[in-house]
């Protein structure tokens, strides 16, 4: 208001001002952070299974591709979707408006929308934003009834962003050939709060010794993991590589 008096802007003046970062509830719009290595195309192996950071396809066996490079990627969705959860945490209730690059459809909380199309999330409730058959990038769900330029965070800011969902992690043990099998419990670092305790999986081991193992990532602390080692040689060293997921 100016004195008193309500003012009303367009898109256009709007954007002709600097908009202040964060605007954007959406995480990874524009496709560039990939923590799984997810190869462009490869069809999935099960129902919303995650892809490209915070996007997960709907249907098992279809798959998410894309064209562009590190900077921005220009993402095609399959026919049965691609979907991205925003967490309740960061709605705070009221008018929102949906925007993006590109021919595919999006809905939002399983309602259809269309280009800057301005409607009403609830407070504190986790909304599904899906784009199915057809590209799409630059991705934004922001507060307000006015599509503004598309928020477009560093990279680290993005990744940081992103590993509050999901994380890799590695850690190294030794082991020495005092007995038969050894036993190897240690802590897991996160480079970000996560949003809940994590299901640990191992993504990878190399080992520089003939030996067996048996890996268990265990989640009940949070961070915890146990490595048991069957050690057929003098000695094993093992560099772990562990997946840490906490997606909604």
């Amino acid at each position: 208001k100016v004195g008193g008096t309500a003012v009303t802007a367009t898109a256009a003046e709007l954007n002709g001002v600097v908009q202040l970062p964060g605007r954007n509830l959406i995480m990874n719009g524009q496709g560039r952070i990939n923590q799984r290595t997810y190869a462009s195309g490869t069809a999935t192996v099960a129902a919303n299974q995650y892809t490209l950071d915070r996007w997960r396809v709907v249907t098992s066996g279809q798959n998410l591709s894309w064209t562009g490079n590190a900077a921005r990627n220009v993402m095609t969705a399959p026919a049965g979707g691609v979907e991205q959860v925003v967490e309740g945490l960061n709605i705070v209730g009221g008018t929102y408006t949906i925007n993006w690059t590109g021919t595919a459809t999006c809905t939002v909380a399983g309602v259809a929308r269309t280009k800057g199309e301005a409607f009403t999330l609830t407070a504190a409730t986790d909304t599904t934003v899906r784009f199915t058959g057809g590209t799409f990038t630059d991705v934004q769900l922001e507060l307000g009834s006015i599509p503004t330029t598309f928020d477009r965070a560093s990279h680290g800011e993005e990744l940081a962003l992103c590993q509050r969902y999901f994380c890799k992690i590695v850690s190294s043990a030794r082991f020495v050939a005092a007995a038969p099998t050894h036993f190897l419990v240690g802590n897991l670092y996160f480079p970000a709060e996560m949003r809940v305790i994590p299901l640990l999986s191992v993504n990878s081991v190399a080992l520089n010794s003939n030996a067996t193992r048996t890996l268990v990532a265990d989640s009940t602390f949070g961070g915890r993991h146990q490595i048991t080692n069957s050690i057929t040689g003098d000695s094993a060293d093992l560099v772990v590589s562990i997946n840490a997921d906490a997606e909604l």
